[in-house]
């Protein structure tokens, strides 16, 4: 190992201990100087003409070379970092959730059936609304045919009747929409619980 990445490496456990700029979640850098001292920043050394470590929390998480400088953003690494663990974290919630498949096909029929119940008042309501027009209607055709004029308020409610009846129709493809992403989300669930317990299996 480089003797600069030695030093750099002896001065970590130090640095935990003194250092109040390590503060939980926050990256930090480290490098040997050319006086021989080790220094600690927020950012990499300035010139660029040394090897230095990345510190998150006080461990070290990357080493770069002079010749690494620029060749990858730190920011990259470390969010990259910070994907797998909320990976990491979302597997272990899921193996938490659904110890088997047949758990997923179960939530997903409870979601459903939730839903359905939701689809049924919006069909029931719609029904209710068209029944209501045709009466409307009716009425209106009754004064026609007796030689009268249909009266205002009675086209009114024929529009309002016939706008809530739109209004309800899109209420119902909202919850097409919902049914599909529903379904869509837990398949997507199964699939890698289908993985991670497979991986289990091997291990």
């Amino acid at each position: 190992m480089n003797t600069s990445i030695k030093r750099i490496l002896s001065g970590v456990v130090l640095a935990l201990l003194l250092c109040p700029m390590m503060a939980a979640g926050q990256v930090t850098y480290s490098w040997v100087a050319e006086d021989g001292e080790t220094t600690y920043a927020p950012t990499p050394p300035p010139n660029g003409g040394q090897p230095y470590v990345m510190l998150k929390d006080g461990r070290v998480v990357k080493r770069f070379n002079r010749s690494e400088r620029h060749e990858r953003p730190e920011t990259d690494y470390i969010r990259e970092q910070n994907e797998a663990q909320q990976r990491q974290r979302r597997d272990a919630l899921l193996l938490v959730e659904f110890p088997t498949l047949d758990h997923v096909d179960r939530a997903l029929e409870s979601e459903l059936d939730t839903l359905g119940y939701d689809f049924s008042l919006v069909d029931s309501s719609y029904d209710s609304l068209h029944r209501s027009l045709l009466q409307q209607i009716g009425f209106a055709a009754d004064r026609q045919r007796a030689g009268l004029p249909v009266q205002t308020h009675e086209l009114q409610q024929i529009e309002s009747i016939r706008s809530r009846m739109g209004s309800n129709r899109e209420d119902r493809l909202e919850l097409e929409q919902r049914k599909a992403d529903l379904q869509e989300e837990y398949e997507g669930k199964k699939a890698r619980l289908r993985e991670l317990l497979a991986q289990q299996a091997r291990s």
